[in-house]
């Protein structure tokens, strides 16, 4: 039943919500649904308010262009759960403090009352005190357990002492003649005792010790109250300190009580046997019939005969000694009185109530107003009377706090989770910490009584329900059954208050709803729905969130509505349009909750499209007998979703059999395999009909096309580089495969991926020349299409590299002169290969000593077609000679190498001739030995530059790759791609993926041979074929003869490693296990390990032939960089490339250089690597 107080609830799924049930969380979901849930809140709901009015579509949904939402997923079998978090529950702890049994009487005020401490620092809080009283007796003995008073001893005593316990006074007598001393004194040590005590007289020689007849020394109180009672009881407590014991043979002492001078009991202490021991007198009736209402009570030492005591016989001390302890003295009437009669009540705060009963035993309780919350809390039993009892104060104690729906004290509700048209499961924590302080312990939980079925667990998720308390509305486990310490789990179920819930349309014409489970295409529906259960329902009802899901699970619409009345609660009239709708079964789902009862139902109906259908290929051309296939794409026509998938069925009638279409979810189209053996060449058309339950039926019209195959012969083997501005020309042959005879007057038409002119003309015998003048450098394709009536097309991608004119420099004049003259320098400039002349360059050039910079620099002027010329003046002579070294520049051109020739300078022999006659002789001798050195040691450099060039190329090679990706072979779905150039476009890597699948047709899957060759498709494209796959790589430029003995060792690999498992069709793109697997093979094979970022390795410094490169690593700001910027800034030290890459390549080896991740390093490691 709905109610006002909050309450919670969580479910119970088992044991498995200890080990984190899926209910347990914080947000609300709809199975099958990544959205969040229905919200009792407005503000966070999904359900906000719609501002379309009645009769208006739902805004049109968003939908993936290339997917049919509808095919996605099936919502008709899937249940709906709604899970989430309630209200939280009230669970109280409850439980009474005490301190146990307590003796107490009012004379003294000993043990009446107590503070009852209260546990503020976890929030218990007080609400009643309780009192059991019993053994209830009238004292007419006042402080008789001498508890306070005023301690100290009394010599000689003589009333108004001065050291008593308070309601008491002592006096004391000896005989006339006699030297003795009396003490009464009061010990208030421990429970505290008043002591009587003789000290005789000493006489004689012999130093006896004499206690005169008729001595004593007493205490003695007036007794009140004494006109009721005739019977009634003394008790109290001795103990003989010192003093004589046995038979003297002479004297007596006795301690004796006295009422008005009566002995009412006495004991001798010569028999008492033992010094030093408590005695307890027991009860001792006593006879007060005769006795005033206020009698006199007297207690003490009484010396009756005289007592002449030798100090050898037991003792100094017990001679001259004769010491009493008295202590708890009561005297009470033999029967109990009253409550009322002596006003017994029990006082809590300033509160007073008075204890009940009979026959000495009682009961009392305050209830406080409000609850207690700090202490301690104060309770005492107060009396008009002296009276003595047996009591026990106790305080009921409770802790408040609210159910969690997991194991985590901030998370405070109930989970809950409900099934449509089921009861709803609910579950809740609640944490026990303590129970030891506590007497008649128990935990209650309050809830709606609507709530059934409770089950318990204890911390060990042992069930404990059936020694539970179970009541309307409220729950309690006894302390029985809490005896273990930790969270509790308690589950309930709930009834789900849905009780109908249908689908209406609306009869626009009759102005009418009715119920219905199948719709149109721009009908007008709503849902109504009412809510009750056997419990009374609140009139008005809030928040029932209402919400249409489309086929696939995607929601069309939510709304929230209140309703006046939960017999009939509809929502407003929606129309079911086709541009935001989906055909298929739909469902509507209703939820609701107060915080504390839930409702939810869902309802499922049809929704009809219309269906179009397009050929992929209205004519399909093919070879005569070729087995085809036949592709339709499917479309709704009312929203434009491509249909793949459900309840379709696809079928063609040709040649007098069916065919059923399949979906190719890849490519978004129905295919259809179709061997057109069966028919001779010709025209047919083909019918393609479309069935479905959401879609009306429809059918498209095919024409096929048998025709001759063709083949294309492009030029063979790769191309080399073309040379920028120069016309370059190619030959195709476009013929039929039945005989090989070429097909004249083709259409060609090309499509250019570059710039430059071309041109294509047919030649004789059916023959095709291409011809390009490049426009620009770098990487260029072409796109040839070869058409004819009747005939296969063919289609060809030309690509090629353009590169730099090449031009080489001589020198036209003599490069000897004498120091000191200047001459006519003449430079010609000529293509490499052509020997035509350079024209417009820009030439300089320099004179070098053989150590140092240039010592003469200038420019050369172009006196006619590639001739320049320039003056020089030749240097001084020098022994160690001179270069001259020239360099050209000009777009598009390229030196092939760096011009430099020896410039001799002749000495002045007159001058010089004396000087270097004495010192020739030395000079030969020494350039003989020197000439055999340096040829052994140009040698040996030569071998270990060749050493250092193999591991640069290897360099450039593993950064000369672009990207590689394997391919199966029969269906084209690439198995991994490797894209290692940052700078390329999706439309770059696109045309790679297509150039590879259009040159599948290469690989012949029957032909043994040609596995496990390079393929060259293209002068930067190769590609190797394994059993089932296609390996392909592109790079910058064309690659070494190495590099593709490389790539042919990583196929092999990747063949061994995963052939087997491409025997079939792949499912799916990309395998996580399949691309790892491949890019360790890529490291081992390609050196793929030099396109990573490396760092250093060890803290040690670098031994000394890699101080440069542990220099330029230093001088990287991240410290973390690519092998090949590594090499390239090692030029600063005056290394080499080809040594600084071997230097860098035994680092990695030797693990002074180890990997490092790529947003370690700094941006220009990349870019520097990267040049086309």
């Amino acid at each position: 039943m709905i109610q006002n107080k909050p309450y919670s609830a969580i479910i119970f799924f088992i044991f498995l919500i200890s080990l984190g049930s899926p209910i347990l969380k914080s947000t609300r979901t709809w199975q099958g649904d990544s959205e969040a849930a229905f919200s009792r809140t407005p503000s966070d709901s999904l359900f906000g308010n719609n501002p379309l009015m009645p009769e208006e579509s739902p805004q049109t949904t968003p939908k993936n262009p290339g997917h049919n939402l509808f095919t996605e997923s099936s919502i008709g079998n899937e249940e709906v759960i709604e899970e989430g978090i309630l209200d939280a529950l009230d669970v109280e702890q409850r439980g009474y403090t005490t301190p146990g049994i307590l003796a107490g009487r009012t004379d003294t005020g000993i043990g009446t009352s107590y503070a009852f401490p209260l546990d503020e620092e976890h929030d218990w809080v007080a609400s009643m005190a309780e009192l059991e009283v019993w053994n209830l007796t009238r004292l007419y003995a006042v402080n008789g357990s001498f508890i306070d008073g005023i301690p100290g001893p009394n010599v000689n005593p003589n009333g108004s002492v001065a050291y008593r316990p308070f309601g008491w006074d002592a006096t004391s007598y000896e005989p006339e003649g006699y030297n003795q001393t009396q003490v009464a004194a009061y010990d208030d040590s421990d429970t505290g005792y008043v002591v009587v005590e003789n000290q005789g007289e000493r006489q004689g020689a012999n130093n006896k010790q004499v206690h005169a007849a008729g001595t004593y020394v007493i205490w003695n109180q007036t007794l009140r109250n004494l006109d009721h009672v005739d019977e009634a009881f003394l008790s109290f407590r001795y103990l003989y300190l010192r003093g004589p014991l046995g038979d003297l043979n002479q004297g007596s002492c006795f301690i004796r009580v006295l009422i008005d001078d009566t002995a009412i009991w006495n004991v001798s202490l010569l028999d008492v046997g033992d010094r030093g021991v408590w005695n307890s007198t027991g009860r001792i009736p006593v006879n007060l019939t005769e006795l005033s209402s206020s009698a006199n009570l007297k207690i003490g030492l009484f010396i009756d005969e005289t007592m002449e005591l030798k100090p050898e016989d037991q003792g100094i001390e017990n001679a001259v000694y004769i010491t009493t302890y008295l202590d708890d003295l009561s005297l009470y009437a033999k029967n109990p009185p009253s409550f009322s009669e002596v006003s017994l009540e029990y006082k809590v705060g300033e509160n007073t109530t008075s204890v009940i009963g009979s026959n000495g035993e009682g009961f009392a309780s305050i209830s406080f107003e409000d609850y207690v919350t700090s202490g301690p809390v104060d309770v005492a039993v107060i009396s008009n009377t002296s009276v003595s009892f047996l009591h026990q104060p106790r305080l009921l104690s409770h802790k408040f706090d609210n159910s969690s729906w997991t194991t985590d004290f901030e998370k405070k509700g109930v989970a809950y989770s409900i099934a449509a048209n089921q009861s709803s499961n609910l579950t809740l924590y609640t944490y026990l910490g303590t129970r030891e302080e506590y007497e008649n312990f128990s935990l209650v939980l309050y809830h709606p009584i609507d709530w059934m079925n409770p089950r318990v667990y204890d911390p060990f998720l042992v069930e404990v329900s059936d020694q539970c308390i179970v009541q309307e509305g409220r729950l309690e486990v006894p302390q029985s059954v809490l005896n273990r310490l930790g969270w509790w789990l308690v589950s309930f179920s709930s009834p789900n208050y849905v009780e109908t819930f249908c689908s209406q349309i609306r009869n626009e014409k009759e102005s009418y709803w009715s119920n219905t489970t199948s719709y149109a295409t721009g009908n007008l529906t709503r849902v109504l729905a009412s809510l009750g259960s056997e419990y009374k329902i609140s009139s008005n009802l809030e928040n029932l969130h209402f919400r249409w899901r489309m086929p696939n699970g995607t929601i069309w619409y939510n709304t929230t509505v209140d309703s006046s009345s939960p017999v009939s609660a509809p929502t407003q009239g929606l129309r079911l349009s086709g541009s935001n709708t989906t055909a298929g079964q739909w469902r509507t789902e209703l939820f609701w909750t107060n915080g504390t009862e839930l409702a939810l139902s869902s309802i499922s109906f049809t929704l009809r499209h219309i269906v179009s259908i397009e050929p992929i290929q209205p004519i399909i051309e093919t070879e005569v007998g070729e087995t085809i296939n036949v592709l339709v794409r499917l479309e709704d026509a009312d929203n434009g979703d491509l249909i793949m998938t459900g309840p379709t069925t696809v079928t063609m009638e040709w040649a007098e059999s069916t065919y059923e279409f399949v979906p190719n979810i890849l490519r978004n189209w129905w295919e259809a395999s179709v061997d057109t053996s069966v028919r001779p060449a010709g025209s047919y058309m083909m019918n393609v009909s479309v069935s479905s339950p959401y879609f009306w039926d429809t059918f498209c019209t095919i024409e096929l096309q048998s025709v001759f195959s063709t083949d294309l012969n492009s030029p063979e083997g790769p191309i080399e580089p073309l040379v920028f501005g120069r016309p370059h020309s190619f030959t195709f042959s476009y013929s039929l495969k039945l005989n090989g005879s070429n097909i004249r007057g083709a259409n060609i038409s090309v499509s250019q991926f570059g710039t430059g002119d071309y041109d294509v003309e047919e030649a004789e015998n059916g023959l095709y020349n291409l011809t390009i003048i490049p426009g620009n450098l770098g990487n260029q394709s072409l796109v040839l299409t070869f058409k004819k009536e009747g005939c296969e097309s063919q289609y060809y991608i030309f690509t090629y590299l353009v590169v730099r004119v090449p031009i080489q420099v001589s020198i036209e004049s003599s490069l000897v002169g004498v120091e000191g003259d200047s001459i006519d320098l003449e430079i010609k400039v000529t293509e490499s290969d052509t020997g035509e002349p350079v024209t417009n360059a820009t030439v300089v050039y320099g004179i070098f000593p053989a150590v140092g910079d240039s010592i003469e620099t200038g420019s050369a002027e172009e006196s006619s077609p590639g001739s320049y010329l320039a003056s020089i003046t030749i240097p001084t002579s020098d022994s160690n000679g001179y270069r001259l070294r020239v360099q050209v520049e000009k777009a598009n051109f390229e030196s092939i190498d760096d011009f430099s020739a020896e410039l001799v300078s002749l000495v002045n022999q007159q001058a010089r001739l004396v000087y270097y006659g004495t010192r020739i002789g030395g000079i030969l001798a020494f350039l003989a030995i020197s000439g055999v050195v340096y040829t052994l040691y140009r040698r040996k450099k030569n071998a270990e530059y060749q050493e250092a060039l193999a591991v640069k190329r290897r360099f450039e090679d593993a950064s000369d790759l672009i990207g590689i990706i394997v391919l199966h072979k029969d269906s084209g779905l690439p198995v991994y791609s490797k894209i290692l150039k940052g700078g390329f476009d999706e439309s770059v890597i696109s045309a790679f993926i297509t150039a590879i699948s259009h040159f599948r047709s290469e690989f012949d899957s029957e032909s043994m041979e040609a596995k496990w060759k390079i393929l060259p498709i293209s002068d930067i494209i190769r590609a190797v074929e394994t059993e089932n796959l296609i390996c392909a790589f592109i790079t910058v430029s064309k690659p070494s003869e190495i590099q593709e003995d490389r790539m042919k060792q990583f196929a092999i690999a990747v063949g061994d490693a995963i052939d087997d498992l491409y025997e079939d069709r792949p499912t799916k793109a990309e395998d996580e296990s399949v691309t790892n697997l491949i890019d360790t093979l890529f490291d081992s094979t390609l050196d793929g390990h030099l396109l990573k970022y490396y760092k250093r390795g060890t803290s040690e410094e670098f031994p000394g032939r890699y101080k440069c490169l542990e220099e330029v690593l230093e001088g990287t700001e991240s410290h973390c960089a690519k092998p090949s910027y590594l090499t390239r800034s090692m030029s600063k030290c005056g290394v080499n490339e080809p040594k600084a890459s071997k230097l860098v390549m035994e680092a990695i080896d030797k693990d002074l250089l180890i990997s490092c991740q790529p947003d370690e390093a700094n941006d220009h490691s990349f870019a520097l690597d990267w040049e086309l």
